[in-house]
């Protein structure tokens, strides 16, 4: 008989895991933030 193999996570393994999507998510939305800023500025230079 095949047994399945049960996969162990510990309580530090979901926190970790936890804190790479949140500053996943972060970094995602600070990455769109500066580029839509450098657009932004691109097009109001003063001349």
């Amino acid at each position: 008989m095949i047994q399945m193999p049960l996969a162990y996570m510990n309580p530090g393994t979901g926190g970790l895991l936890i804190q790479l999507i949140v500053v996943g998510i972060g970094s995602i939305f600070i990455g769109i933030r500066s580029i839509l800023y450098s657009i932004k500025s691109f097009w109001t230079r003063k001349k």
